[in-house]
Order: C-alpha cells, then structure tokens, then sequence
C-alpha cells in the first residue's frame, strides 16, 4: 500500500481521472463520467449566502456521481464539497485570489479496496478487513474497530485459545492476552498484532483516531498477511503442517472429510 495513493479529497471534474484505484482491475484508471455529477447546495449554506459578511469558503454542498473504468466497472460515489482560497502568487493581491471546489467523498458503491489481500488469507479474516473498506471514508472508529476485528479472527485461525481458568472459573481472555499468549507459540508478528489492538483500542474508547491512524494500521495488517500467507515458502510449509498433524496424505484427509 502506498499512502500517496489515498487522499481524502479531488477535484470533482467530468471525465477527470481520480486517484484512487479500480476495486475491480486495480488499475488507476477511473475517471469521471460525463453526465453523472450532481451537485446540490445545503439550506444553512444557502440562508449564510444572504449574510453581508458572507464569504464563499461558508459554502457547504453534497455531491454525488459515478466513476467508470476501462474494465468496465462502475463506482456509486457520494459526499460533501467545500470551497477553499487559495494564492498562486508571492506577493498577496486580490488579483491572485482563487477558490477551489474541493470535493470530499463519504461513501463508494462497490468500496474501494485499500489494500491488497491474497486468496491464500482465510475467509473470516478477510471480510473483516474487507468490511473496514467501507468505514475507511466516513468512519474512522468502526474502520478501525473492523480491522482489530481481523486480528482477533486471525488469532482463531491460529488455534490462540479464547479462554482461561482463572479463581477455578472460566473466563474469557482479552486480545491483549490472546497476542501475548501467541507470541509464546510462535508468533513472529506479536508485536505488529499488538500495534493494530491499541490503534483499534483508539477508536472504540475515542474519537482520537485519524486517518494516517487508519493508514498505519492498514499497513501493518497488509505486512503481516503478506508475510503469513502470501510467501511461498509459507504455503508449502502450512501444507506439510497439515499433512504432518493428520499423519497421511491431505488428498485422504479431503475424502474423509467428503464422507463425513
């Protein structure tokens, strides 16, 4: 993931290259389609525009529109617009004074795929990232939440147990127990894991999550499945895991489990 690739905001133009990628071909090559821009003016930014002292950046729309790819995908997008002053020149005169509509998205129809995750990952641990994708533009505390989710998924797959006995009851463990306790099995990404729990921390018990928040931890849980499922290595090592805890063939185990 490179975080260049992710601005919070475009200027929304017809036929303009946006410069998020495609969730379908994940090239760069969505743009704007003639036609589809609506753009509508909220009542409080209409009534302000009645005020003398009135100033274009009290301006505040909602806008929506779609974006075509060249693989033929199509992408539903909504927001908000704002407008900002801005100087192309040194030496400050109303000559040099310029406003841009700066847009501002909330919500994309099929999401944007912020990072990359490999088919090898498991099911429940990537539609946890997955579902983060939507939050990702509107909120940050559930994209958040959504993402330490998937590390509490990815701590199952590893078979970290949930509970433990504790003053002869069972309880249930934290995942910051979970993490430690996988650290102990041999879990190289502990400490990366351990990162993603206080960023998803964050936004559970605060608003103080911000997107370059978000960004780090999208990071990490990109580095971390990369390294986990996507190396080679890793895979053919899971496969003789596998065949080595059945004590036969896997193509046996397949069709005993076909049977059952």
């Amino acid at each position: 993931m490179r975080r260049d690739d992710w601005p919070e905001e475009f200027e929304l133009a017809e036929r303009r290259v946006v410069p998020w990628s495609c969730p379908n071909c994940q090239q760069k090559t969505l743009t704007v389609s003639p036609g589809t821009v609506h753009v509508y003016e909220g009542i409080e930014s209409q009534n302000a525009g009645y005020h003398e002292a009135w100033d274009p950046e009290w301006t505040d729309r909602r806008f929506v529109c779609m974006l075509s790819c060249r693989c033929g995908e199509w992408i539903a997008v909504a927001g908000k617009q704002h407008v900002e002053q801005v100087f192309f020149a040194s030496e400050l005169s109303e000559s040099n004074v310029h406003y841009l509509d700066i847009s501002v998205p909330r919500f994309f129809q099929p999401p944007l795929r912020v990072i990359n995750i490999s088919e090898a990952v498991p099911t429940e641990v990537r539609e946890q990232v997955e579902r983060s994708f939507s939050a990702f533009w509107s909120d940050l505390e559930s994209c958040a939440n959504r993402v330490r989710a998937s590390v509490e998924k990815l701590l199952d797959h590893l078979g970290i147990k949930k509970t433990a006995i504790q003053n002869g009851q069972r309880r249930p463990l934290s995942l910051h127990s979970r993490i430690q306790l996988s650290a102990t099995c041999g879990n190289a990404f502990a400490n990366e894991l351990m990162a993603i729990k206080w960023l998803g921390n964050a936004g559970a018990h605060s608003s103080a999550i911000t997107r370059e928040d978000i960004l780090d931890a999208y990071e990490i849980i990109e580095h971390v499945l990369r390294e986990m499922y996507d190396q080679p290595g890793k895979r053919i090592a899971r496969i003789a895991k596998t065949i080595n805890k059945a004590k036969k063939p896997r193509s046996v185990t397949h069709r005993t489990r076909r049977r059952t």
